[in-house]
């Protein structure tokens, strides 16, 4: 900012509301960490949190963590799939759904080796969420969410849902992994008929 009034690329009102963007920039990621680190304390993960502050990787995977933005239209929906990293998410707009699985009885995967995928055709090489078959998705094992602007969630590692919108769609950022680990169709839970299509793969 400095460098720009001095050499006439700047006024002083302009640095001036430079400063106070970063000021603001600088304060909201602070409270959004803040928040972060609260819900991780919550699922008993904080280490989770602090591995990716030291490290800027998640589950000592070697994929960079950064920021996304995603503009989800309406009535549209993620596969149900698990996270091989952390992640934050705040919205920007509109409403995010979900169903999450709650269940603390069933164990999380937390190792995501590369699995070959058949999709139409093709092998591809894709991480692949956990073997749900032994779970009822009656019975509270999976609690209907919803997020609004302003709020905020976390994914711990291994954590299980599936994101959708209704009609109003959702704006939001996220620090992710480059990507989640779909839960194929055939190790869905017992009784899951009434979660979303899945119309929108988390890696298209």
């Amino acid at each position: 900012i400095v460098l720009a009034a001095a050499d006439g690329g700047a006024d002083d009102e302009s640095c001036k509301d430079d400063v106070e963007s970063q000021d603001e920039s600088h304060h909201f990621g602070q409270m959004m960490l803040a928040r972060a680190r609260e819900m991780f304390q919550q699922e008993e993960c904080e280490h989770e949190l602090d591995e990716f502050l030291s490290t800027g990787l998640s589950n000592e995977g070697s994929r960079t963590m950064h920021w996304v933005s995603l503009d989800i239209h309406p009535n549209r929906s993620f596969a149900l799939h698990s996270h091989p990293n952390i992640e934050f998410v705040y919205i920007v707009e509109g409403t995010l759904w979900e169903w999450r699985l709650v269940d603390r009885s069933v164990e999380k995967k937390k190792r995501y080796d590369p699995e070959e995928v058949i999709i139409d055709g093709e092998i591809h090489l894709r991480y692949v969420g956990p073997n749900l078959t032994s779970v009822d998705a009656l019975g509270g094992t999976f609690e209907k969410k919803a997020y609004k602007e302003g709020e905020m969630f976390i994914n711990t590692i291994g954590a299980v849902h599936q994101s959708f919108t209704q009609s109003e769609g959702a704006k939001l950022f996220a620090i992710w992994g480059d990507g989640n680990a779909d839960v194929p169709l055939k190790q869905l839970p017992q009784n899951s008929e009434y979660f979303n299509d899945q119309s929108a793969k988390a890696w298209d």
